[in-house]
């Protein structure tokens, strides 16, 4: 901010609490090293290695006989996973999903650990919504769950039944909350413990859609609309939300009490449900899932654009998040 300091080069404040004054004028805000590594160092992501499948099929053949299942009879792509690579195992006594976990360097989250202790923890408890976690291997990070045959919810499916299930899911998670096994579980990625964690969050996203590249007309629009929209609303929000923080709640960086937290499913949504042969949902995907501040389910559930949520059932969902 030295008034010598050259013109033309871009400045970076390093805020990953978001505690500087808001706007900061000529600063680029990053919340963290990755941010600015992203920045600074762009690199195209890493085509997922290839597959042996003789070699899979020998592991999940081991794990198949500890379980009683026989041996893998055919091993077939599931289409649409994202980050993981899935498969269908078709045994003498029936198919079995099996997950291969996706890993970089660059990214420490044990995502099977994560959805394995989640599931086997809700299992333990009498849930059934979810698929029942059958045996994993964390050497070669792989996991074995039920296959579920269903239906993924269609943009504009959701009814208030639905909503419903998926209260019934959390509620009932969190009736379980003080068991030793669930006070053994992780903090969710991405957990928002404190106001200051919130708003370093979306600071985060919002860098993120900063450090895009344009790579068409229609990418240059976005980051048109990100630049000049999008981050004068969010730091005016921001502000906005410090001022009122600070006076209801003093401190911004108190993270919350555990009797305050829930277990949370993370990335909580219809994107991530099944409507199985019963017509009853099953959710999937607890790779982020743990201890995480309740506000952050009702974000997760009602923000990701997938499957949206009506607007309107809001109110249900609320209502009944603190029976």
């Amino acid at each position: 901010s030295d008034p010598s300091f050259p013109e033309g080069v871009e400045r970076f404040l390093f805020d990953p609490f978001g505690q500087s004054p808001d706007p900061v004028p000529k600063f680029r805000r990053v919340a963290s090293w990755a941010d600015l590594t992203a920045i600074l160092l762009p690199r195209p992501a890493d085509p997922p290695p290839p597959v042996d499948e003789a070699l899979l099929a020998r592991t999940v053949d081991r794990m198949l006989l500890v379980l009683g299942m026989g041996k893998t009879r055919s091993l077939s792509r599931v289409p649409g996973a994202a980050n993981n690579q899935v498969f269908r195992v078709q045994t003498a006594r029936g198919s079995v999903f099996l997950k291969r976990y996706f890993s970089d360097p660059a990214d420490p989250r044990d995502r099977l650990r994560a959805e394995f202790a989640f599931s086997r923890f809700a299992w333990s408890r009498g849930l059934r919504c979810l698929p029942d976690p059958l045996d994993c291997d964390s050497s070669q990070g792989l996991g074995l769950f039920e296959f579920i045959e269903g239906e993924r919810v269609e943009p504009g499916g959701v009814t208030d039944g639905m909503v419903s299930q998926a209260l019934d899911f959390f509620l009932e998670l969190n009736r379980h909350r003080s068991a030793p096994q669930a006070l053994a579980l992780p903090e969710a990625s991405e957990a928002c413990l404190s106001i200051d964690y919130h708003l370093a969050c979306a600071e985060r996203r919002l860098g993120r859609l900063l450090a895009v590249e344009p790579a068409s007309e229609v990418d240059r629009q976005a980051l048109e609309w990100v630049r000049g929209e999008l981050r004068p609303a969010w730091e005016k929000a921001a502000e906005s939300i410090r001022s009122k923080a600070s006076v209801s709640f003093g401190n911004l960086g108190e993270r919350l009490e555990a009797s305050q937290r829930a277990l949370s499913p993370s990335d909580f949504g219809f994107h991530n449900a099944l409507v199985a042969e019963d017509g009853r949902l099953r959710f999937v995907d607890f790779e982020y899932a743990g201890w995480d501040d309740p506000a952050k389910t009702v974000c997760d559930f009602f923000c990701q654009p997938a499957v949206p949520v009506p607007r309107e059932l809001m109110g249900l969902f609320m209502g009944r998040m603190w029976e």
